[in-house]
């Protein structure tokens, strides 16, 4: 089984993810994330902790194993604190025979994760995303799609997002709607105006007919911080690649767990 996003952190994504976090402050928080094998037609929830579901042991990090014949990882954590907040959707994997050999597989997937509690204040917040598909497909004649999107809504309930059909969403008072997201080697700065606690919700489409050594990797990875952000630390965000700064915030959080 290919693990999720193995690579090594970038020295300049941990030295900003550490200015801006500092010593995170555990919020009133809930976490979950939902999938599903179907197109979005159903959802399967699991809960920050499930026992026999939740392999991460961490707390706001949750690992589920998807779909008999595709050995698939989603993966989702999140942090925050009254300077920044951090969430991060992945999905990873490969198609397996039952015997655990490479097989062709197609596959239909929408995983979305949720995170409540956000404290990051005071408005305008600025919200920094990046979707990234770092999928290997090494014998060619694979095809797929992947997307993300992001929502962030004042509330304190999981899942608020657009509420649209397929998404594993549910309507709230959305203040900042990402639209659909591509893999895009910048990240993306947006402003909005939240009060807290309010909530952030991510996801990410995967559709393909995928050859026997395809390898998938995708990320939505969002980063939210407070007025006023200095200019060096908007600008560091818009150049940091999503991968290391998970990695960094992935195991800082492990630790403190």
């Amino acid at each position: 089984m290919t693990r999720f996003r193995n690579f090594l952190p970038l020295v300049a994504a941990a030295a900003v993810a550490a200015a801006i976090l500092g010593t995170p402050s555990r919020a009133d928080a809930a976490f979950a994330l939902k999938y599903s094998t179907d197109g979005g037609a159903t959802f399967t929830t699991v809960n920050d902790g499930d026992a026999g579901v939740d392999t991460n042991g961490a707390t706001n990090a949750i690992s589920v194993n998807l779909i008999n014949g595709l050995s698939l990882v989603a993966t989702s954590f999140g942090a925050t604190s009254s300077s920044a907040s951090i969430f991060d959707v992945g999905l990873s994997g490969s198609p397996q025979a039952p015997d655990g050999s490479p097989a062709a597989f197609s596959v239909n997937m929408v995983v979305v994760a949720s995170f409540t509690g956000l404290i990051t204040a005071p408005p305008p917040q600025t919200l920094s995303t990046r979707f990234f598909d770092n999928s290997q497909d090494p014998l060619g004649g694979s095809t797929w799609t992947a997307g993300g999107q992001t929502w962030v809504s004042n509330g304190n309930t999981l899942f608020l997002g657009s509420g649209a059909a397929n998404t594993g969403t549910v309507a709230g008072a959305v203040v900042l709607d990402t639209g659909a997201l591509s893999s895009n080697p910048n990240r993306v700065l947006n402003q909005f105006t939240a009060t807290t606690p309010y909530v952030i919700t991510g996801g990410i489409k995967f559709v393909g007919n995928l050859g026997a050594l395809f390898t998938a990797s995708f990320d939505n990875n969002s980063t939210i911080v407070a007025s006023p952000a200095p200019a060096g630390l908007v600008l560091a965000l818009a150049g940091m690649p999503a991968l290391g700064l998970g990695a960094f915030v992935r195991r800082r959080f492990r630790g403190a767990a």
